[in-house]
């Protein structure tokens, strides 16, 4: 026995109720039932707050996570036959679907375009390996450029020689205003590439080709360079212009011991991941200061340090 519930036909109050009790996939699922349905959960999700997508192309399947509330609902597809699923497994954070397509890449940029139509997403984060597909590399940062004006977070990762020119136009082409993650290995001697301003995080895994004054021109928060070619004299340099004065590092530059929990704390979570108990404060002459630690994480020294 088929048992009709006439959702459109309730109050406007009561059906928008039912609506707020559904997850991704269910408002999904029913927009694809008629035209008319698809325009009613358009016009219901268009007026709430908007839900996040993050978006992965890599080696393993192209994905897409739908995000409210910290619950995560995924599609992935896959070119493996044999490892078709269309029924939601359920993982510890959430659920996801594995889906057959003989091009997954198409058909993700395809069904994200849908999924942004019907749900109104705010794109949260993007990663690509450009090792996954290289031809199709640009083709993907013009497909999300041409659908956001910039993303929360990018991430991009890669390794030889080959992917140099893919980085640059990436780079040039996909704005981020949080979080620009460079996940490159192995590239070229002689690689250059401008980092994009307008995000508060920076972290490059192979640094060794920001030179120091590159590194000057780095207007971050929060940086994290590793492997990076920078001498001690250059991070003296460094600070010796941030505060405009001269002298050696922290030696005749004015500071402060500090302490503070608050301070300190920050330094034991990713990305500095740095035991400390203690930090030295410096101050510019416009009032903005800086708190620096020198840790030794992994077997290798850092200089941390978080402007505010």
């Amino acid at each position: 026995m088929t048992v009709v519930f006439p959702l459109f036909h309730l109050p406007l109050v009561a059906m928008e109720h039912v609506l707020c009790m559904m997850n991704p996939y269910e408002l999904i699922n029913l927009s694809l039932t008629s035209s008319r349905t698809k325009r009613r959960v358009k016009c219901f999700t268009r007026t709430k707050e908007k839900f996040e997508a993050e978006l992965s192309i890599d080696q393993k399947n192209p994905n897409i996570s739908i995000d409210p509330e910290g619950e995560s609902w995924g599609y992935t597809w896959t070119s493996d036959k044999s490892n078709i699923c269309y029924e939601a497994k359920i993982f510890l954070i959430g659920y996801e679907t594995l889906r057959f397509a003989e091009k997954p890449i198409e058909e993700l940029m395809k069904w994200y375009d849908y999924v942004n139509e019907v749900l109104s997403c705010k794109c949260s984060t993007f990663c690509v390996d450009l090792d996954c597909c290289p031809k199709q590399n640009r083709l993907i940062a013009d497909w999300i450029s041409s659908r956001h004006n910039s993303v929360s977070c990018l991430r991009i990762e890669g390794k030889g020689k080959q992917c140099s020119e893919d980085i640059k136009y990436l780079l040039s082409n996909i704005k981020c205003y949080e979080r620009l993650l460079l996940f490159m290995t192995n590239i070229e001697d002689n690689f250059e590439a401008e980092i994009p301003e307008g995000c508060e995080y920076l972290h490059v895994k192979d640094a060794k080709f920001i030179e120091y004054e590159q590194f000057l021109r780095l207007k971050h928060k929060e940086i994290t360079l590793l492997q990076s070619i920078l001498t001690n004299q250059d991070l003296n340099r460094f600070l010796k212009s941030w505060i405009a004065y001269a002298m050696q590092l922290l030696m005749d530059i004015p500071y402060e011991v500090t302490t503070d929990p608050n301070i300190i704390e920050r330094f034991k979570w990713y990305p500095f991941n740095s035991d400390v108990t203690s930090g030295y404060n410096i101050r510019r002459s416009d009032g903005t200061v800086a708190t620096l630690c020198v840790t030794k994480v992994e077997n290798l020294w850092h200089l941390v340090m978080i402007i505010y």
